[in-house]
């Protein structure tokens, strides 16, 4: 579990001012980096990161062999003051979490601005219980970042677009960030989210995974997606269409009528229209 092309894109977002808000960070999983120190070091470098000196990566100096080097200092330097993760292991300083069962400890829920999910969640048989939870851990107006494997992966499951598209059409999510990860002789690359492009690559020669920063907006509990059209015994099912698959950061609106009435839709997408209108005016 660990993050590697993922290091370059959070300095991508710090650059874009994604880190402003967030203070406090708790990953899923006793995460690690996993990158020659020389490549962190241009990269910190690169992005012109206050604060980095690289002893505070020593342990990289030995990668890929021991010993593991922590994401803490990382997020550190991205302005987090706050960082935890979960474990079921009980020989680390954690929140300990089954997460095949529900979290019912309330003093957990909204524990953090930004919950991540590099190459965990897949380890519980139960990964539905186990992303109920990460929504559980995530504040409200928070983010949760995900990254896993497409296929040949190491865990119980794998994933692929529709999977993360579905939670976020039925938690109304925002999506901030999607792409597919690229891993080719040992170097990760983040590639736009189309099946077009990914599909011209040689199968024989990558490995893909998929990642996603979601937004949670509200404090409402999570919500299982199932697929399909229509409506039964109450459940929603949600169908994901690509209008633009290049277009990353975007959110879904109910559009059925037992949903969202024609005057409520139309309230709801002029706010969000303002709204985005309004963050594009603070950003130039």
């Amino acid at each position: 579990m660990g993050m590697n092309s993922d290091i370059a894109l959070g300095l991508e977002l710090h650059h874009r001012g994604f880190f402003n808000n967030i203070k406090s960070v708790l990953d899923m999983g006793a995460q690690e980096i996993h990158m020659p120190l020389s490549q962190l070091d241009w990269l910190m470098k690169a992005h012109k990161i206050k604060g980095y000196k690289p002893e505070m990566f020593d342990d990289l100096r030995a990668y890929p062999g021991g010993p593991r080097c922590s994401t803490k200092a990382y997020w550190s330097l991205l302005g987090v003051t706050d960082y935890a993760f979960t474990d079921i292991k009980s020989s680390h300083k954690f929140h300990k979490i089954d997460l095949n069962i529900p979290l019912e400890n309330k003093d957990l829920w909204h524990a953090a601005d930004l919950v991540t999910d590099f190459g965990n969640n897949e380890h519980a048989f139960n990964v539905g219980e186990a992303y109920r939870t990460m929504h559980r851990l995530c504040k409200p107006g928070g983010y949760m970042w995900i990254t896993q494997g497409m296929f040949a992966g190491n865990g119980y499951y794998t994933f692929d677009e529709n999977f993360f598209e579905g939670m976020a059409a039925s938690n109304n999510y925002g999506i901030y960030f999607a792409g597919f990860v690229v891993t080719l002789d040992k170097e990760q690359y983040h590639i736009p989210l189309s099946r077009k492009l990914l599909l011209s690559l040689n199968p024989a020669n990558v490995e893909v995974g998929v990642t996603y920063i979601l937004h949670k907006k509200t404090d409402a509990d999570f919500n299982y997606a199932y697929q399909g059209g229509g409506k039964s015994q109450g459940r929603l099912y949600y169908d994901v269409v690509f209008q633009s698959p290049n277009i990353t950061e975007r959110s879904y609106v109910p559009i059925s009528v037992d949903q969202l009435s024609g005057k409520a839709m139309i309230r709801e997408l002029t706010t969000r229209i303002t709204t985005k209108f309004l963050g594009l005016c603070k950003v130039q």
